[in-house]
């Protein structure tokens, strides 16, 4: 098993691979989310160039941060789909690599509570449309992300970093909506930066949301952070990359403050971004010499569980 101490975790997983590697492939044949030991599970699902994590809280809720693209199967493996439910969906950007696939998990599953961005111009994103009336008719709670939102469940504490709220002074939620044809980065950028802690392990999520939002996050922390600081985002144990490895997130500055000891980076197999960037590997490597750096193109879905004891154990499907 391994330990909370991160100073031999690098060498812990190396020497565990093909166990850790194997028992992750067997489990997923029966329930690739079982909640070991009572803890917090995060599953960074291989949709290929898209996004899609699943958790499982300690108490038993669920949640879901994006859907991939559409008819994305190991989502729909994982999930389960028929008669499933989620306590939380969050659906961080307009992009279909992010809610391609959410009318269809919609269809199946109910949620209860969902995040979504201000779209004041939906019928321009006609999934992003579909999404809030199914959500609305079943009944879900559905709240605007930005960086006023935190809860806590089952001891798992969840603060959205960015973006700024509607109304505040260079807000990317108004950029976008304000302009007559976004752009790509406009409509990256209302993704929030999620940062989450169970019993001192630390995880950070950040959808597509490039430097300038890296840099509100920080501020956030630094002035504003009710309940969080600048220490309490540092030593991130396990980084969500920004955008697929693209050179225009994870900055130097950002780095410089969540200092990941581990990185995901959720990517497709010879995509024609050229994703991820060779610049942000060597952010990453510059920041620490030590880091893990997992791709879902490489290891496939990738499964971190925190036990209540405070154990870590790492999986994927792949290698």
């Amino acid at each position: 098993m391994i330990k909370r101490s991160f100073c031999a975790v690098a060498i812990i997983i190396a020497v565990l691979t093909a166990f850790s590697f194997s028992a992750c492939i067997k489990t997923a044949k029966e329930n690739p989310l079982k909640n070991y030991d009572g803890g917090f599970t995060v599953t960074y699902i291989d949709v290929g160039e898209g996004d899609s994590i699943y958790f499982n809280f300690p108490n038993g809720k669920t949640m879901l941060i994006d859907t991939g693209k559409a008819s994305e199967t190991n989502l729909r493996r994982i999930l389960g789909y028929s008669g499933s439910s989620l306590d939380y969906l969050i659906i961080t950007n307009v992009n279909t690599d992010h809610l391609g696939n959410s009318v269809e998990v919609l269809k199946n599953v109910t949620v209860r509570n969902a995040f979504v961005p201000k779209v004041v111009y939906s019928e321009y994103y006609p999934i992003y449309e579909q999404i809030i009336d199914k959500l609305n008719s079943m009944g879900a709670v559905v709240k605007y992300s930005d960086n006023t939102v935190s809860f806590s469940e089952g001891g798992v504490n969840v603060y959205f970093l960015s973006p700024d709220k509607s109304g505040i002074v260079d807000s990317a939620i108004d950029d976008f909506n304000l302009a007559e044809n976004p752009t790509e980065k406009q409509k990256n950028n209302i993704s929030p930066i999620i940062f989450m802690e169970y019993n001192g392990v630390k995880f950070m999520f950040e959808s597509d949301a490039d430097s300038s939002q890296e840099q509100v996050a920080i501020h956030k922390a630094r002035y504003f952070g009710e309940g969080i600081t600048l220490q309490s985002i540092s030593d991130v144990d396990f980084l969500k990359v920004a955008h697929h490895g693209a050179n225009d997130g994870t900055s130097e500055d950002f780095l410089s403050v969540v200092k990941p000891k581990n990185a995901i980076i959720s990517v497709g197999a010879e995509n024609t971004y050229s994703h991820p960037s060779a610049r942000v590997i060597q952010r990453l490597t510059d920041t620490n010499s030590d880091i893990n750096i997992y791709r879902t193109d490489v290891y496939g879905s990738i499964r971190v569980n925190v036990s209540a004891s405070g154990t870590i154990s790492m999986c994927t499907t792949k290698n």
